[in-house]
């Protein structure tokens, strides 16, 4: 794995120019003064979700059924990034107060995040009787990512907090009415089949 990414954008112009055997073209490989480079360890774990869920099912009627289950999901190892060269908060420029002054953001990719997702479901669902139908369900659940923190002067550290797709809480309510006409229904159930004397 190339320990490195660089992105260019080409304008009517498809022909690769760089290759690993003369990667550099004898020159810069940018014409920025502070350039965003992004690098990435030669040797990465793969990562892994584990998912579980237990439930129960109870029939309340002969058309009603309740079912409540707990579902969680464990991920390790997952993609991130941290950027190494935040610059220290003060007055003045913000190139010279850069741990690296001579770049633009250092975005590090490694697996260095993990998530963690546990839920209580709930749903309550009457099977057609009379043409109604209905479900509600009910999610009450909690997300929270664990990742590295920016690196700011030096300081390194590991960051646990909510996940900015948590959703704690989420109600859903369907109903419908079966109309009774067509096959097996109450009204022009034989409309165009045929008829035996």
């Amino acid at each position: 794995m190339v320990p490195f990414r660089l992105d260019e954008t080409g304008i009517n112009d498809l022909t690769q120019k760089r290759t690993m055997g003369d990667f550099f073209n004898g020159k810069a490989l940018t014409t920025s003064a502070a350039p965003t480079i992004g690098g990435t360890p030669t040797s990465m774990k793969m990562g892994r979700n584990h998912h579980f869920n237990l439930g129960v099912q109870q029939q309340l009627s002969r058309s009603t059924v309740l079912e409540v289950n707990y579902v969680g999901n464990i991920g390790q190892h997952l993609n991130g990034s941290t950027n190494i060269n935040i610059p220290e908060p003060a007055a003045g420029g913000v190139q010279a107060r850069r741990p690296y002054p001579q770049f633009g953001n250092i975005n590090y990719f490694d697996t260095n995040m993990s998530n963690t997702y546990h839920s209580l479901q709930a749903s309550l669902a009457r099977r057609a009787a009379g043409g109604l139908w209905y479900m509600a369900s009910y999610t009450w659940s909690k997300s929270i990512t664990t990742q590295n923190l920016p690196a700011v002067g030096g300081n390194t550290g590991r960051e646990k907090s909510i996940s900015g797709f948590d959703i704690p809480h989420n109600l859903a309510v369907s109903a419908g009415w079966e109309v009774p006409v067509g096959r097996g229904r109450r009204f022009l159930s034989n409309a165009g089949g045929v008829t035996e004397a």
